[in-house]
């Protein structure tokens, strides 16, 4: 039986699976999926910090029980280190952080992008948030439930920050060459 390693949970990585399972119905197919929200809406993310969708959970385009049951081992919080592609196997850390090795056949590369964290003065300070992946905006939210803020819900949460305003940023102010 064939062995298809895919790393990468986002469009990408979820796509290719559920491909591969359409064309061959033995392929052996494992995800590697960094974090535990495989393919989310990125675009969901503001109603979720609103409080119009209830959990990040809701925010998955699949659930992972929709993955699973294609026939798609879902690797879950698991970081590929190391490809050695003369061996076929890619070493990943569990989330208990041992290792695991995991052979293939063919593999397939997802991952994504890499944020780019401008070079802006206070960008590292605390109440400063990336809005990139779950865990940015589930960090985030943690950090407005812990606001002494009363009995503002979430809704009203979000009206004040806008009202303070928006940060924002160009080109010029990041450090690349104005246009």
């Amino acid at each position: 039986m064939k062995r298809c390693l895919i790393i990468g949970g986002s469009d990408a990585g979820i796509s290719a699976a559920l491909r591969a399972r359409e064309l061959d119905r033995e392929v052996e197919l494992t995800l590697v999926v960094a974090d535990r929200y495989p393919n989310f809406s990125i675009c969901g993310i503001p109603y979720f910090l609103s409080g119009e969708v209830a959990s990040a959970d809701d925010l998955a385009h699949r659930k992972a029980a929709d993955i699973e049951a294609q026939g798609i081992r879902l690797l879950p919080k698991h970081h590929a280190t190391r490809i050695d592609p003369d061996g076929r196997r890619v070493e990943v850390r569990r989330p208990g952080g041992e290792s695991e090795t995991l052979p293939y056949d063919k593999l397939l590369l997802g991952t994504g992008a890499v944020s780019i964290r401008p070079p802006l003065p206070g960008i590292d300070l605390p109440g400063v948030f990336p809005l990139r992946w779950m865990g940015d905006t589930l960090a985030l939210e943690d950090f407005l439930v812990s606001l002494p803020i009363g009995s503002l819900d979430r809704l009203k949460l979000q009206q004040k920050l806008d009202d303070i305003g928006r940060a924002t940023f160009s080109e010029k102010d990041a450090g690349a060459p104005a246009s």
